[in-house]
């Protein structure tokens, strides 16, 4: 269970964009504070669920370093604000 969860460590790993579309739509995921993203090879699909999720609205860090999230993606991170 994933209640109390503030920090995820998913750096490196190659969960893809399917598991990236599943980790915005669980909701006890809500407390996250801390979410390290960080060369898994992170496209501008899967930035975009992660931009428009609702459950991470506690975020305080997003480490989305070395990742191809592109012109495209840097718009969606420029404009969700």
């Amino acid at each position: 269970h994933f209640d109390n969860l503030k920090e995820l460590y998913l750096s490196r790993t190659n969960i893809g964009e399917n598991c990236i579309k599943y980790l915005s739509e669980c909701k006890q995921l809500d407390k996250l504070e801390i979410l390290a993203l960080s060369r898994i090879n992170l496209g501008k699909n899967g930035l975009k669920f992660l931009i428009e999720c609702k459950q991470f609205y506690n975020l305080k860090a997003l480490d989305l370093s070395s990742n191809d999230i592109q012109d495209t993606g840097v718009m969606y991170l420029i404009e969700c604000n």
